[in-house]
C-alpha cells in the first residue's frame, strides 16, 4: 500500500459512500474542513467507512488533530498506521 492508494480510498469513500457535495475540490492538498467541508460527524463517518469497507486499522488512541488537516496529512496518518499494523 502506498500513499496514492490511500488517497484513492479516501476519494472513493467520500464520493460514493458519503456522497459529499464538494468533491470537485478534492486533491492531495485539499483541506478537509475548509475545502471539502467535512464536519466532526463526517470525519467519524469517514473513519468508520475506512475501517468497515476498506479494512483500515484505526485505533481510537492513535487519532491526532494534525492528521485531519488535509487529504495528504490524513493519507500519511493512515499509511503510517497500516505500516505499524503489519
Amino acid at each position: 500500500m502506498n500513499k496514492q492508494h490511500v488517497i484513492d480510498d479516501l476519494y472513493l469513500i467520500m464520493k460514493d459512500d458519503m456522497q459529499l457535495p464538494h468533491m470537485d475540490q478534492f486533491h492531495a492538498n485539499a483541506r478537509l474542513n475548509q475545502d471539502l467541508y467535512l464536519d466532526s460527524v463526517q470525519f467519524l463517518q469517514l473513519l468508520l467507512n475506512l475501517e468497515l469497507k476498506k479494512g483500515y486499522k484505526i485505533p481510537d488512541d492513535a487519532l491526532s488533530g494534525e492528521a485531519f488537516v488535509s487529504v495528504d496529512s490524513l493519507a500519511e496518518f493512515l499509511l503510517s498506521l497500516q505500516q505499524e499494523a503489519v
